[in-house]
């Protein structure tokens, strides 16, 4: 059964496991959806100024691989959706390599998409981005949080 799970792992999911196998890069675990797509969710935490934020990095066999982390949960919920929605857009617009949205549950994200085909799938070049969204939130998730926090009180 499991030989059948490896085969219908896209080549991307495929690439970026032998990485981080060869890495010893072993905080992640992954699972396969199954769908359509073929995708495959690696998921993790990264430790940002004492916080555990859980992050994910969704791998299919479209051109579009995602790193997604998860800032806060269910904090733009009611009233305060709108707030933190104007405050995220601020933050699109001033943070051209990151997206921030809202989860339906009302989770503040943080996205980076990268875009790649399967031959020319870089699992070190993901890598680094990685890297570039951990200095970016070691940097500015404080006073990103500070803001949050005031809109939804």
């Amino acid at each position: 059964m499991a030989e059948k799970t490896e085969e219908k792992l896209n080549a991307k999911s495929l690439k970026l496991k032998e990485f981080f196998k060869a890495n010893k890069m072993e905080m992640f675990q992954d699972q396969n959806i199954n769908d359509e797509a073929e995708t495959t969710i690696f998921r993790s935490r990264m430790q940002v100024k004492g916080q555990l934020l859980p992050f994910a990095i969704l791998v299919d066999r479209t051109v579009y691989t995602l790193i997604q982390v998860q800032l806060a949960p269910a904090v733009a919920t009611g009233k305060a959706f709108s707030k933190v929605a104007k405050f995220l857009n601020e933050c699109n617009n001033r943070f051209r390599l990151f997206k921030f949205t809202i989860s339906e549950a009302g989770d503040l994200l943080v996205n980076a998409t990268l875009t790649f085909k399967d031959d020319n799938f870089e699992p070190a070049l993901l890598n680094a981005i990685l890297a570039e969204i951990v200095k970016f939130l070691d940097a500015e998730y404080p006073a990103l949080m500070e803001k949050i926090w005031a809109e939804v009180k």
